[in-house]
């Protein structure tokens, strides 16, 4: 095991590629409009946002039934980790930045220049 430091486009690139997906005990998306903008807020406040564990799975057959990110594409290429741990924060972070929230939009807030924060909009 190893902790490596990945940036957010990189993420991204993992999601929109397919290169990453989801043990099914993962699938689910559990957070709602406070969490993600809770989430969101530390982001653009810097701070700590936690970790993501995943485990690689290049040239093996796929050791559990698996599926994408919401929103993220059906096809790619070939899928090589899985996401064991952060699927609440990388959903947030693709759904957001991709503007993949059916029912509201995320925006940040800054009437307080020292503590921006993310607030959703409902469409």
């Amino acid at each position: 095991m190893e902790a490596r430091q990945r940036l957010v486009k990189d993420w991204l690139t993992k999601i929109r590629t397919r290169q990453i997906l989801l043990p099914r005990f993962q699938c689910f998306e559990a957070w709602g409009s406070k969490e993600v903008g809770s989430f969101l807020t530390s982001i653009i406040r810097d701070l700590p946002v936690g970790s993501a564990l995943v485990l690689g799975v290049a040239g093996e057959e796929l050791p559990f039934v698996s599926c994408e990110i919401v929103g993220a594409p059906k096809k790619g290429e070939r899928v090589n980790e899985l996401l064991l741990d952060g699927q609440q924060r990388l959903t947030v972070l693709w759904r957001s930045l991709t503007d993949n929230y059916l029912d509201k939009t995320f925006f940040v807030d800054i009437k307080d220049d020292l503590k921006p924060e993310v607030i959703a909009i409902s469409h």
